[in-house]
């Protein structure tokens, strides 16, 4: 008999005497005056309870009001004015539960950091976990961290957390917002998992807050999908998600980032000479992003905004100049500009002549920064308060329209919070400045952005037209360091792989900039190539490697981007630091990629791969083809293949539903190689392949071609061998005959 799958609730508590919970398959209970998860006839979350900061609470009695599938759960304390809330949604079908609190005049706190919540005592069965941890002192980006136990978890700031009990289900609790506050997840002081919610203001109750979303499922990837869409559709964020947005179709081209080759010191000489060197290369470059560098500042790095306009000792001639040059003379389709969030890193200068324009949008806020020695300091920065802040950005993005910018790059937007601080509630505040910026975007640029410094709940649940984002923190050429902050290429592809699993909910992850001249440049570039989001390079004009940027794109700049964005296999969402092999699958044309990456701090790993790493793949037979051996092997959806990987080393291999004795693999010069293939067809015994452009063709065959001609009905010349056809420099249409 099929599982069941209803929520009850049982009412657990009479005269002061608690009864345990029956087991059933999906639902909640009241046991020990306290709230019990169910799933799958077992004790899956225990003892949850309401829990606020800096009071100690003895629950005396608990009533439980029911309505359809939500509950309203009321604690009753020694030291409650009115029973706090807990407000429970059940979906029963999904195995999703959303949680909410009203502590109704129990908070009192005059202190807007201070938080309200729920704790859960134990999760019984539970085996491992991953955490996503918004680090370091800025909170720019989250890295994962494997949680052994939940001792080891942060005390808060965990922004996403999933984990697997020892009977092999899954399970995740994903932050909520609304009515004014934000949530993170996080411990208790005695080391149990809670959710922690604060609005940033101060007196402010908290009334039906949305807290957390929690979900079971035995597939950890359907898990992840579900409980976005029912926890953003829950917060009326829906529009967030990445199903519900296109990617933007500028970013479907390769771009050449200023970052790395000129920082700070940025001018039109240096990029007009970075344009020369692609020409020079025989490469049109289809789009240029002018970052860090060319607006007017009191100090580049650690100054504030004083003009909307561009430097003029840098670009004597404007930006008009530049960007019209860029695409006359070296073809440059589309130029785009980096800027911050808040005008400039610290802020816009209250004594220029836009910070007394603008002065009536604007706010002021405090920070603690490096540049200010770590002391509170005041900034200012557009309004969160309500739409006035679009003013700010409507004109400075009308400014940059007329001198010729098609997109924009938002950096620093983690400092969201600190601008709400004492200003306005949290989550009221960040969606107002998030609406700013993209309304303006969306008019001025058709929402072309990339987002960046914004692995945070309070950016991405308000992205609703923001559709590809940043996924870790920068690419650092010079630091060949294994460490989770800052790290080299091995903790670079990690962190972007694994957070992928929670980012990519809501948009394309962004892997960031690299250099083809790079020494692990491969090893990013394939990385790149899984993603399923946008590629650019930050490569000193002159010394581009045409060899491993031409791998990634059509001959026009056009990115091969899979069909997915990139996620770790299921095997290894827990492998984060282990000395054990990463896998990462996407898909591109209903045909499996598998990277397979060695980002352990040591010299040799060894492990196995097999068909069923990629999930969904429908055959009883695959073909299997190395990329960089260039071979073929013929296997079925059961057997695993070792491997061993040196140090940053790393593979590629493509996994193909064999349906008959022929298939195309593609133009096995591209890391992408599955996506080159437009359009096959079989009549009788001839095979035509139309690719999206010519090149080294390969295909799987049983049995050796008569003959290959090409769309003008020429005979090519072609290798076979191991089952394994090869045309070399093949035209974007053929025809093979086979025997």
């Amino acid at each position: 008999m099929k599982p069941h799958f209803i929520l009850i609730l049982f009412l657990a508590f009479m005269y002061g005497c608690n009864t345990s919970t029956p087991n059933e398959d999906f639902g909640s209970g009241i046991e020990k005056n306290a709230l019990q998860i169910f799933n799958n006839q077992k004790l899956r979350l225990g003892l949850g309870l309401p829990y606020i900061q800096d009071k100690k609470m003895t629950i005396q009695t608990v009533s439980v009001s029911a309505k359809d599938s939500s509950q309203t759960i009321s604690f009753t304390s020694d030291l409650s004015i009115q029973p706090i809330e807990i407000g429970l949604q059940a979906f029963p079908s999904q195995n999703t539960l959303i949680f909410s609190i009203s502590t109704k005049g129990n908070q009192k706190s005059t202190n807007g950091d201070n938080f309200v919540g729920l704790s859960f005592d134990s999760i019984p069965g539970f085996e491992k976990g991953t955490a996503f941890y918004k680090y370091g002192s800025v909170k720019a980006w989250t890295y994962p961290q494997l949680i052994e136990n939940i001792d080891s978890l942060k005390p808060s700031d965990n922004q996403f957390f999933y984990w697997k009990y020892t009977d092999s289900l899954y399970a995740a609790m994903m932050p909520l917002g609304g009515n004014g506050y934000m949530t993170t997840i996080g411990k208790t002081e005695d080391g149990k998992l809670c959710a922690k919610t604060r609005s940033l203001m101060p007196n402010i109750e908290a009334q039906n807050v949305p807290l957390v979303a929690i979900a079971f499922d035995k597939n950890p990837y359907k898990l992840f999908e579900k409980i976005y869409q029912i926890g953003l559709t829950s917060i009326n964020k829906e529009a967030s998600l990445r199903k519900n947005k296109s990617f933007p179709a500028k970013f479907e081209k390769l771009m050449w980032c200023t970052w790395n080759s000129f920082m700070h010191t940025v001018d039109e000489q240096k990029i007009l000479l970075g344009l020369e060197s692609f020409k020079k290369k025989g490469f049109v470059l289809p789009n240029l992003l002018i970052d860090d560098g060319w607006s007017q500042v009191s100090a580049y790095g650690t100054g504030m905004l004083q003009s909307l306009e561009v430097s003029k000792s840098k670009f004597p001639k404007g930006l008009k100049n530049t960007i019209s040059i860029a695409k006359t003379k070296y073809g440059v389709q589309s130029v785009g500009v980096w800027h911050a969030f808040n005008g400039y890193w610290a802020g816009i200068d209250p004594n220029s002549e836009i910070g007394k324009k603008y002065y009536h949008l604007l706010v002021s806020y405090q920070d603690k920064v490096a540049w200010a020695n770590k002391q509170d300091s005041t900034f200012f920065a557009p309004s969160p308060k309500n739409a006035q802040g679009f003013q700010f950005y409507n004109d400075w993005y009308d400014y940059l329209k007329n001198e010729g910018v098609d997109f924009v790059k938002v950096d620093n937007q983690l400092v969201a919070d600190r601008i709400c601080r004492n200003n306005i509630t949290f989550f009221e505040g960040a969606a107002n400045l998030q609406n700013n910026m993209q309304d303006a975007v969306k008019k001025y640029f058709d929402g072309h952005v990339i987002n960046c410094m914004d692995m945070t709940t309070d950016a991405v649940y308000n992205y609703k037209s923001s559709a590809v984002a940043r996924s870790s923190e920068d690419f650092f050429p010079e630091n060949f360091t294994y460490k989770m902050e800052s790290g080299n290429a091995a903790i670079h592809v990690l962190c972007n792989v694994f957070n992928a699993t929670w980012w990519s909910q809501m948009v394309w992850p962004d892997f960031d900039m690299f250099q083809s001249h790079h020494p692990q440049a491969q090893y990013h570039a394939v990385a790149r190539a899984m993603s399923g989001g946008p590629v650019y390079i930050t490569d000193t004009p002159g010394l581009q490697n045409m060899d491993v940027i031409s791998k990634l794109i059509y001959k026009n700049g056009t990115i091969i981007r899979t069909d997915q964005p990139a996620m770790p296999t299921e095997d290894c969402l827990f492998n984060v630091l282990e000395t054990k092999p990463l896998k990462v699958f996407s898909k591109s044309n209903g045909i499996g990629l598998l990277a397979i990456f060695n980002t352990a701090d040591a010299d040799s790993i060894k492990g196995t791969f097999s068909i069923s790493d990629i999930p969904e793949l429908q055959s009883d037979t695959f073909i299997v083809y190395d990329y960089y051996k260039k071979l073929i092997k013929i296997t079925d959806n059961k057997m695993s293949f070792d491997i061993q990987l040196d140090r940053l080393g790393h593979q590629l291999y493509y996994f193909i539903p064999l349906k008959n004795d022929f298939a195309p693999i593609g133009l096995v010069e591209k890391y992408n190689a599955p996506k080159t293939v437009l359009k096959y067809s079989q009549n009788k015994d001839n095979y035509e392949v139309i690719l999206n452009e010519g090149g080294d063709f390969a295909a799987y065959s049983k049995s050796k071609p008569t003959e290959i001609r090409d769309d003008k009905g020429k005979k090519l010349d072609f290798s076979y061998t191991n089952q394994c056809i090869l045309v070399k420099n093949c035209a974007t249409r053929i025809v093979i005959k086979l025997p």
